[in-house]
Formats: C-alpha cells, sequence, structure tokens
C-alpha cells in the first residue's frame, strides 16, 4: 500500500465502519502505511445504519477536500447532522425526554410522528 500511495498527496478512505476511540479502521491502516510521507489521509465514515451512500454526497465530499474544507486529522461521517446530534446530546444532558435516542432525532427531522415521549 504504502508503494502504491507514495505519489499521492491525499488519499480519501470511504469505509462502513469504526472503532471508537481509534477511527476507521481502513483510514487507521492507510495511515500507518503512509507515515512518513507527505500524503493526507482523510478518514470518512458512510453508510451507517444502512443509510445510503449517494454519488451526489462522494461528489460533495470529494469537493469540500479539494477546497481544504475538510480536516485530515480528523474522523468525518458523511452526511451527518451534527446540528441534531448536538441537540439530542444537550436534551439528554438537561434530563428531557428520556427514551430511544434514535426515535427522538427522527421526531426532530419529522420522520416519525411525536410519541409517548413528549
Amino acid at each position: 500500500m504504502r508503494e502504491a500511495l507514495s505519489q499521492a498527496t491525499r488519499v480519501v478512505v470511504v469505509e462502513k465502519a469504526f472503532a471508537v476511540g481509534a477511527g476507521g479502521i481502513v483510514g487507521q491502516n492507510t495511515r500507518d502505511a503512509t507515515r512518513g510521507l507527505p500524503v493526507e489521509v482523510y478518514d470518512v465514515v458512510a453508510g451507517l445504519g444502512g443509510r445510503p451512500v449517494t454519488r451526489a454526497s462522494l461528489r460533495g465530499l470529494l469537493d469540500d477536500v479539494l477546497a481544504g474544507r475538510v480536516d485530515p486529522q480528523r474522523l468525518h461521517f458523511l452526511d451527518l447532522d451534527l446540528a441534531l446530534v448536538q441537540r439530542e446530546l444537550e436534551r439528554s444532558r438537561r434530563g428531557k425526554r428520556p427514551g430511544p435516542h434514535a426515535e427522538h432525532m427522527l421526531r426532530d427531522i419529522g420522520t416519525v410522528a411525536s410519541g409517548a415521549y413528549e
């Protein structure tokens, strides 16, 4: 892998799994293989929970990498609505609406009707 990527300046690794605390497994292996080379490795997790990985999302990701809007030092989640996740984390900190987090977030985006947890 090191030889194959030795002429690259940027490598985008898109994978469907990650290890908590380590990030993307293939991305980490790619980083290890290119250590000491002038290669930026962008580790992107996509398709979690069976979500589709669309061409438009991948094009947007590549555009963002090329424009310098993506930090190669951080793990990225394709199509993650960070504001939605932050609202649910804040809700948990305040002790509001106990129950399944996924259901709360789906309700926030209008996919699930209001239920017993209101």
